[in-house]
C-alpha cells in the first residue's frame, strides 16, 4: 500500500474550501487505497493541539512524514504557507506531487504551481467536488504507473511492472 502525505491549510484558514469538506478527503484517499501518514490536519481542535507543540517539533514531524511517504497530495484552495513549504520539501525529496484546487488557477500561487510544473513527477489541476477530486487522484496514479485494483494479492497502487502478465510494451518489442 502506498503512503500519502495529505497537505491542506490549517492556520491559513478555510476561506475557499471548508474544514468540513477537507475532513472528507482522507477517507477518499483511503478508499483509493492509500495509507495516510498525515491525517492530523482534519482532526477536531487541531489548531489548539498544534499550538501546544514547539514549532520545530511540528516541522520535524511533518518532514519525517513527507520522507516516509510515496506521494504528496495537496488541497491548495485555501492559501497556506505550510502547504507550499510541504510541496517544496516533497519536490526536493523527489516525491511525486499532486496539487488540487477548487478555485480558479489564477488564484493559486504561481510560484508553487511553477514548482509543481517543473517537477517531472508533479501535476496540478482544478477539481469540482469530492468525486472529481477522487478521479484526479486516480488519473495521477495512472500517470505514475500505479495500478488501482480494488482487491487482490498485490493490494492497491502497486507498480504495474510488478503485476504478473503485465507488459509495458507488447512481447517481442512490437
Amino acid at each position: 500500500m502506498k503512503k500519502a502525505f495529505f497537505a491542506c491549510s490549517m492556520r491559513g484558514g478555510y476561506s475557499n474550501v471548508s474544514f468540513e469538506f477537507l475532513q472528507q478527503i482522507p477517507q477518499v484517499l483511503k478508499d483509493i487505497g492509500f495509507e495516510i501518514v498525515s491525517e492530523h490536519q482534519t482532526q477536531p481542535d487541531i489548531i489548539k493541539q498544534e499550538s501546544l507543540l514547539p514549532t520545530s517539533l511540528v516541522y520535524q514531524r511533518d518532514y519525517r512524514w513527507i520522507q516516509k511517504s510515496d506521494v504528496l497530495i495537496a488541497e491548495m484552495s485555501n492559501p497556506s504557507m505550510g502547504v507550499g513549504g510541504e510541496i517544496t520539501d516533497a519536490i526536493s525529496l523527489e516525491k511525486p506531487v499532486l496539487g488540487l484546487y477548487q478555485i480558479p488557477q489564477d488564484r493559486v500561487s504561481s510560484y508553487i504551481l511553477g514548482k509543481i510544473e517543473g517537477h517531472p513527477k508533479g501535476r496540478h489541476a482544478r477539481y469540482t467536488d469530492l468525486r472529481d477530486f477522487k478521479l484526479k487522484v486516480k488519473d495521477f496514479t495512472d500517470y505514475l504507473g500505479w495500478s488501482r485494483p480494488s482487491k487482490g494479492p498485490l493490494g492497491i497502487l502497486e507498480p504495474l511492472g510488478n503485476v504478473p502478465g503485465y507488459y509495458p510494451e507488447k512481447p517481442g518489442g512490437k
